[in-house]
């Protein structure tokens, strides 16, 4: 053991070294930091923040109701009585500008086809007894100098100046002047179906059909007028749908069909492209009504169409 002391002691003498080199140091730091003044330090100083103003509690909204949030610079609008604007709309001609009065027109509205996807698509048929003829129009066709602004189910409405007309379905605008009427006594109006219920005037047209093989049926012409005049009841039965090929219109696409409708009675399926009626195509909604106002007179109807892929026709005798 003492032998590894002596060989050793140089270790003693190295730690002893650095422990003095520490106390130096420490002395001298000690003895600097004495000599060096110690920096005042400042008091802070307390910042005052001005509160915020207080908002009134309540608003003028009469003022802010006629005032432009949109300008701020505008003058207020002036406000108007519709009390008055009603009575100076009433005094003017008599009749208040939103009630269409029935229209003096010598035509008779036929049938019209409403469309709720486009109602550029919606078009109506008029017979013009003086003329002799059946005449197409839709919005903002001219009619003598009138302008139809819209076509209803059973009704078109039409603009003269600032007064509003209207014709009904069935119905001629003068009655004095236009012998023929289409016989509405004997057809049931859709609000009397509703009343009646669908299922007896449903009946009623079941048993006005009959097939008289597979592409061939008997209806009888009082069940098609039915169904012709209650447009409500037709538009209810089926969905009616433009089809585009190759960016041409090439028929009506007929789905959604009811059952024990028409459609189903005479032989159509859901999804049938109807292409023709009696040889005259359906391609656009006017060639549509014209074929309408064509046939429903007729005596004999051969409707061509597409079922998938495949041409196919079925004919109808009317009696």
């Amino acid at each position: 053991m003492e032998a590894i002391l002596r060989k050793h002691f140089w270790v003693v003498y190295l730690a002893l070294i650095a422990l003095g080199a520490y106390f130096a140091a420490r002395t001298l730091s000690e003895l600097i930091a004495a000599k060096i003044p110690v920096p005042h330090a400042r008091p802070a100083r307390a910042v005052a923040f001005a509160p915020p103003p207080q908002l009134p509690r309540s608003i003028d909204w009469a003022a802010v109701e006629a005032r432009n949030i949109f300008c701020s610079t505008c003058a207020p609008a002036a406000m108007q009585d519709p009390a008055a604007d009603a009575a100076a709309g009433v005094a003017g001609d008599g009749v208040a500008p939103s009630e269409p009065t029935k229209s003096t027109l010598n035509l008779q509205l036929l049938a019209t086809l409403v469309s709720a996807r486009d109602v550029a698509w919606s078009l109506a048929a008029l017979y013009d007894p003086t003329a002799g003829r059946t005449r197409v129009c839709g919005i903002g066709s001219e009619l003598e100098g009138l302008t139809v602004t819209e076509i209803r189910e059973r009704r078109i409405v039409l603009l003269q100046g600032s007064r509003h007309e209207y014709l009904e379905l069935g119905e001629s605008g003068n009655a004095s002047n236009s012998p023929t009427q289409v016989p509405m006594a004997s057809a049931m109006s859709p609000y009397a179906a509703a009343g009646r219920g669908t299922d007896e005037l449903g009946a009623q047209i079941a048993s006005g059909v009959r097939a008289t093989g597979g592409t061939s049926w008997e209806i009888q012409r009082s069940a098609l007028n039915r169904v012709l005049t209650n447009t409500t009841l037709l538009a209810r039965s089926a969905r009616i749908i433009p089809s585009i090929r190759n960016g041409k219109p090439d028929g009506f696409r007929v789905v959604g069909i009811r059952p024990g409708s028409l459609y189903s009675l005479i032989g159509i399926q859901d999804g049938d492209l109807i292409q023709a009626i009696n040889g005259l195509p359906m391609t656009t909604p006017e060639a549509a009504l014209e074929v309408y106002t064509k046939v429903r007179n007729a005596s004999h109807l051969s409707i061509s169409f597409n079922r998938l892929g495949k041409p196919l026709t079925h004919d109808y005798v009317i009696r």
